[in-house]
């Protein structure tokens, strides 16, 4: 069972980091009550900074693609099984600029999904 972490009412921090959240994907999730919860929980460990990198990496990444788009929200991003390696994480297009990186089955393939 995963226990949701109720964070302070009128945390700045959580604020910052969910209207940033909302300001990349059009979207209007609440700085308090559970979404804040995810939020709070990972800004206290990793600091608004890494939080906010997570969303911009994220919606790089998820925000072209319809069914991946769904998971820019709080619970997902903020989930703190999953956040660690999103923090971790080379971002798609630091993948795409490296130029020892092969190519995916899908290129090779010419699969352009």
């Amino acid at each position: 069972m995963v226990r949701i972490i109720a964070g302070p009412k009128h945390c700045p921090d959580c604020r910052a980091v969910v209207d940033h959240l909302n300001l990349k994907t059009g979207r209007r999730y609440q700085a308090e009550g559970k979404s804040a919860g995810y939020v709070h929980a990972r800004h206290e460990t990793y600091g608004v900074p890494a939080c906010i990198e997570v969303i911009d990496r994220k919606v790089r990444d998820w925000s072209a693609h319809p069914r991946w788009s769904n998971f820019l929200r709080p619970e997902t991003l903020f989930n703190a099984t999953k956040f660690d390696a999103y923090v971790n994480q080379a971002s798609t297009t630091d993948r795409e600029n490296d130029p020892d990186r092969l190519p995916t089955m899908a290129e090779v393939m010419g699969d352009s999904r």
